[in-house]
């Protein structure tokens, strides 16, 4: 997570940058984890299935407050090794299939 997050080429379309202190990655993880353990659902952690074990980005949807309502956010982040395999369209396309089974209740927005 520290790695991903703290790259400044992974980070140039974030608002708000790049992390800059590990302890960032650390309470991120456990908010994710916190979605997982209250909602069911949440960001998934990606690999490649050539090279199980080693995580390459996060991603997928996960329901979060933006501009005062709730929604499903549809956000992923890949290390840039990976970059220009068609991951990323390959992971939204599995978040949308994911909203679609969660019935679609709250706006999804990336």
């Amino acid at each position: 997570m520290w790695l991903l997050h703290s790259d400044l080429r992974t980070n140039t379309y974030n608002p708000a940058g790049p992390m800059t202190h590990r302890s960032q990655a650390e309470q991120q993880a456990r908010e994710w984890v916190a979605n997982w353990a209250a909602a069911g659902n949440g960001y998934w952690a990606v690999e490649e299935l050539h090279v199980p074990g080693v995580v390459i980005g996060f991603g997928g949807i996960r329901a979060a407050n933006w501009r005062g309502r709730q929604v499903y956010n549809l956000a992923y982040r890949l290390a840039p090794t990976v970059w220009g395999k068609g991951l990323a369209g390959e992971l939204v396309v599995a978040a949308v299939e994911r909203w679609h089974e969660l019935g679609e209740h709250l706006p999804l927005v990336a």
